[in-house]
Formats: structure tokens, C-alpha cells, sequence
């Protein structure tokens, strides 16, 4: 019996060998049609035969149900080897979704690559298409498709899922700390055993490693490549994830500020069950920390039990008007994709609550107003110095 890695990556391969001869044929007017036999394969998981003007040339795929930045010496090795060996065929990496930073570091290495949104780079003697979508899909519906396996096969764990990630956050929030898997269930009100399997994947994918001090339970864990494991996190997440219910607020930025600061307060005095009802985010967030770019936009993450009073209070007390799209409003209420984890690590600066530096870069480094800059800003300014990054790991994240 196929074990889930297994019937994931039979289950992808299904998928580009009925997709990729029609988007040939009808973007490129290639002939492509799956290889006739298995010993064209050579240790590559598809083959196909192109017709280019009756010369019959071999197309090697190798098949990824999901990229890693660890593949990349591997592949680029292997696909190096054809090109010396067998000159005529064309290797191409087939990954079901690729964010445009993971395709222009393929494309930087001489990876050819293809994916099922129609983004394709090959570049062979001959040979060169270079395909960049004109509409990304909406990365929303990608993240919730993200094979999340309730078995334990480490390849088929998504680290950045919600739960998942609380793992990852704590980690990163104390980077010089190794943590007993023990002491990060307590922290995050986690099953111990799920916890040690997040661990695993962790480990797996290089983002972390465990002390060779006790087992299971009782090993220490450790980041070891925070940069990695955030660039990876950008790649799948963005903050378009989040529902977002937009207001004109007539009142002027500072005064917005005053007023949330108000609320947090009154529903603090009350004994709120939750610690931060509210968090800050993207500009408004990063003033917290780094202010960098000018702007009259307040975006803030809400709790669930205290969405319906903060949306009562901006429609009566505030005199808000709900916005349409977003159009004219100033001041965006956020109900989180990450339900459980994005207040994981919000802390109090000036009086305000802010999410932590990690989910602030997440939502900023793709946001389209000025959102890359200010993302930068937040890397040289906290997380680098909290992480103690290298000159060549902040050149990698800022990359």
C-alpha cells in the first residue's frame, strides 16, 4: 500500500502528464505526448516526445509535489548531467504552484521549471520559452489546497499551517534558545506527539535542529536557518488570506490610533478572555517597530469574540461607513487567516498591541503599497539583529 508522500507524488504526476501536452500544443503549437516507453524515463519521474520540426527530442521531468529551497543543489546537479551526457534533452522541473521569487531563483540557477498556473522558463539548445502568468492565482485558494496529511510522512506536513506554525514561531522568537518539545506544547496548548512530528518536518527541511541530548519529547530543538524558513513561509502565505471588512473612518490617522487604543483599553478593564482582542499590522504595525513609510491607513488583525463589538463601536462611535472593496476607507479590520497563531508572539509597543515581527513581515513583503520596502526596513532593523543574521543571510532575505 502506497504510503501519502507516495500517492501525493503519484497523484502530481497524473496532473502534469494530462496538463502539459495541451498547454504545449496550445500556447507554443509544440507536439508533445507522453514517451512511449519506461526506459526513456533515466531517473527522472515523466518523459515526453517533442516534435520540433521532425526532429524527435526527449523531455525529462522531475516532479516535485512541493519546493523546497534544499532541492535546488540536487536538481541542479542532475539536470546538469544531461545537459552533458545527452545534449538533445530538455530536463524541466514541474512543481504544481511557484511563487515568482522561487521561479527567478530557478531561473537565475538554469533550472527549467513549469507549473499548473501556466508559468514555464525553458532555456535548451533550440529551445526557449520563458512564460510569466499575466494573473497569479489567488494564493488564498492555493494555501488552503496545500496537501496537509493527517499521517506522519514528514514530506506531506505543512509547517506554515496554522496550527503547524505556532511550532516555527516560537522557535523563531527565541532563536538562541534550544526548546524541549515539552516546553513548546506547553507554550503553544499543543499535544506533545504533534508537536515532535512538526518537529521532524522542521528538521527535515533544514530550518531547525535537534540536540542529540534525549528523545522524542525530551530533545531540544533549536532554528538553525531562520532565513530559509521565512523565505519559504513568504512563498505560500499572503496577507490577501485574511478577510478583510474595510471602513471610511472621518477622523484623521493619529486619531485612529487614539480611538483603537481606547477600545483595547475598555475591553481590557472588562477582563477580556484574551490577551490581544486587537494587533496592528502592515503600515500601521511596522510604525511600531520601524516607521518608514508614510501613510493614513490602519489595518488590524481582531479576535473573533471581539469582532462584533469593534464593528459596532467604528459604525456608531466612530461614525464609519462600511467601504466597499476597500475604496476611500482608512481603517481595515482583518479576520485572520491564521486563527489561531497570528497573535503568537503580539506584544505592547507604545501603548498599542502590534503582531510579531515575523507575522508583520509576512504580511508586508507582498503587500502592493510600498509593502517590499517596508518588509526590508523590518528585516535590517529587527529581525536581523534579533537573529544575529550574518552579511550573506541579509543579503539572502533582503534578496
Amino acid at each position: 500500500m502506497p504510503t501519502p508522500r507516495q500517492a501525493l507524488k503519484t497523484t502530481v504526476e497524473a496532473e502534469f502528464t494530462a496538463w502539459l501536452p495541451g498547454f504545449m500544443r496550445e500556447r507554443f503549437g509544440l507536439a508533445v505526448q507522453p514517451a512511449p516507453s519506461k526506459s526513456d524515463l533515466r531517473g527522472f519521474d515523466l518523459a515526453f516526445s517533442l516534435n520540433e520540426d521532425g526532429q524527435p527530442r526527449l523531455i525529462l521531468v522531475e516532479v516535485k509535489s512541493r519546493w523546497l529551497r534544499s532541492f535546488l543543489p540536487e536538481i541542479h546537479a542532475k539536470f546538469e548531467a544531461v545537459r552533458e551526457h545527452h545534449p538533445s534533452r530538455i530536463p524541466v522541473l514541474a512543481v504544481p504552484a511557484l511563487s515568482p521569487r522561487l521561479r527567478s531563483e530557478l531561473r537565475d540557477a538554469g533550472v527549467n521549471h513549469v507549473d499548473l498556473a501556466g508559468a514555464a522558463y525553458v532555456r535548451e539548445r533550440g529551445l526557449y520559452i520563458d512564460v510569466d502568468p499575466a494573473s497569479i492565482p489567488d494564493r488564498r485558494s492555493q494555501m488552503r489546497a496545500s496537501h496537509i496529511a493527517t499521517d506522519t510522512a514528514l514530506e506531506t506536513i505543512n509547517p506554515f499551517s496554522d496550527a503547524a506554525s505556532v511550532v516555527l514561531r516560537l522557535l523563531l522568537s527565541d532563536p538562541g534558545r534550544a526548546w524541549r518539545i515539552q516546553d513548546i506544547a506547553s507554550a503553544g496548548t499543543m499535544n506533545p506527539g504533534w508537536v515532535a512530528t512538526i518537529a521532524r518536518a522542521i528538521e527535515s527541511r533544514g530550518y531547525a535542529t535537534r540536540s542529540q541530548r534525549g528523545s522524542g519529547r525530551e530533545s531540544d530543538l533549536q532554528i538553525a536557518d531562520p532565513v530559509a524558513a521565512l523565505q519559504d513561509w513568504t512563498d505560500v502565505y499572503t496577507w490577501r488570506a485574511n478577510h478583510m471588512t474595510s471602513y471610511n473612518v472621518p477622523f484623521e490617522y493619529h486619531e485612529l490610533t487614539q480611538r483603537i487604543r481606547a477600545f483595547i483599553e475598555n475591553i481590557s478593564a472588562r477582563g477580556a478572555s484574551v490577551e490581544f482582542p486587537v494587533a496592528l499590522t502592515l503600515h500601521s504595525g511596522a510604525d511600531l517597530y520601524a516607521a518608514h513609510v508614510q501613510h493614513e491607513q490602519l489595518h488590524a488583525y481582531v479576535q473573533a469574540n471581539a469582532f462584533t463589538e469593534l464593528d459596532e463601536r467604528i459604525r456608531i462611535d466612530f461614525h464609519g461607513k462600511a467601504a466597499d472593496r476597500g475604496e476611500g476607507a482608512n481603517l481595515h479590520l482583518l479576520q485572520p487567516y491564521y486563527r489561531r497563531s497570528v497573535f503568537v508572539g503580539a506584544s505592547m509597543r507604545n501603548d498599542l498591541p502590534v503582531v510579531s515581527p515575523v507575522q508583520l513581515y509576512l504580511d508586508l513583503i507582498n503587500y502592493p503599497v510600498r509593502g517590499k520596502e517596508a518588509a526590508d526596513v523590518l528585516a535590517r532593523t529587527v529581525l536581523g539583529p534579533e537573529w544575529s543574521l550574518s552579511s550573506e543571510q541579509m543579503r539572502r532575505l533582503l534578496a
